[in-house]
């Protein structure tokens, strides 16, 4: 679900107003797929939890072209931190699918993209 930076949520939107939130215990539950009108080069996005596990939270994103994977990325953050997961791939992306794989409540922000030239 989208929400405003004043919605009390526990992480800090990194580009105001709005961010897609998850909260696996209510609505907004992931993966999250983006589909894009024209493929693009590149495609970066931050990702923070926002609860506190026992550990560092993993995020993938996976970049597809004509449902084919293309590109794919991963990290590990912890401590409502921002981290940022990017995929490039030279014969374009017109999808991408992220997954938050331990976190129950967490955030995507800043969604960035360049196209094929």
């Amino acid at each position: 679900m989208i929400l405003n930076r004043e919605s009390n949520f526990s992480v800090r939107a990194r580009s105001a107003p709005n961010f897609l939130a998850f909260n696996r215990q209510t609505r907004g539950r992931g993966p999250e797929v983006i589909t894009f009108a024209e493929p693009q080069r590149r495609v970066l996005i931050f990702a923070a939890a926002g609860d506190q596990g026992q550990g560092p939270d993993t995020f993938s994103m996976t970049g597809s072209l004509e449902s084919q994977t293309v590109a794919r990325a991963s990290l590990e953050v912890s401590g409502r931190q921002y981290g940022r997961l990017k995929v490039v791939s030279e014969t374009g992306i017109d999808s991408v699918r992220i997954r938050g794989h331990h976190a129950n409540v967490f955030v995507l922000d800043d969604l960035r993209f360049s196209p094929v030239r």
